[in-house]
């Protein structure tokens, strides 16, 4: 349902874009057309579309919001930024390397990079992934929807109380293991979508 609506939103986002650049094309075939000095004086049109909703991960849903993000925040796994069909090519975000798989298809091991802090010097950890999942949740954020396979999401996103049982972290090794309650292909590319970029608890 969250994801109908945020498809729903973004459509009704465009109409209003299209319906502002008619009506902009026919002010101005009305004011300087051949016929212009026909018509009354038209006043001045202004119009500002402001297409960036959040700067906030958990929030942030359009894509001149990503657009602007994308070289603020960071994920577990993430497209190489470079153009062209290599710009396409998952690789390794903040872990430092790609995951570790169970041959289930539900259970990613992932490793963060040493060394790892946030723009004010404070010390990114293994745990802040889980606090951003649940936070997302918690804000009803526009990709809540996407996590909701994680083993124990579900719940936690009726209850918004306890924890979430499929994301097991350990500060001191640097590990993130998320475990799914059934496989899922696409899991990769959902994990590199803003929405689970860590934030500073």
């Amino acid at each position: 349902m969250k994801g109908r609506n945020g498809a729903i939103r973004l459509v009704s986002v465009l109409a209003l874009v299209a319906g502002v650049a008619l009506l902009t094309a026919a002010y101005g075939v009305a004011a300087n057309g051949k016929h212009a000095q026909k018509h009354a004086k038209l006043g001045t049109l202004r119009a500002v579309i402001d297409t960036i909703d959040y700067l906030d991960p958990q929030q942030a849903y359009t894509g001149q919001s990503w657009w602007a993000m994308w070289n603020v925040w960071e994920t577990l796994v993430t497209y190489r930024h470079v153009d062209g069909p290599a710009g396409y090519k998952l690789v390794p975000g903040l872990a430092q390397s790609m995951p570790t798989v169970s041959r289930d298809g539900r259970t990613y091991t992932f490793v963060l990079r040493k060394g790892l802090k946030y723009s004010n010097g404070q010390a990114l950890k293994a745990s802040d992934f889980k606090f951003t999942i649940k936070r997302e949740f918690l804000s009803t954020g526009q990709g809540v929807g996407f996590y909701t396979g994680i083993a124990g999401a579900e719940k936690f996103s009726k209850t918004l109380k306890g924890d979430i049982s499929g994301i097991q972290v350990n500060n001191a090794r640097r590990t993130i293991k998320i475990k799914l309650t059934t496989p899922r292909g696409d899991f990769l590319t959902i994990l590199s979508l803003l929405f689970a970029a860590p934030v500073p608890p």
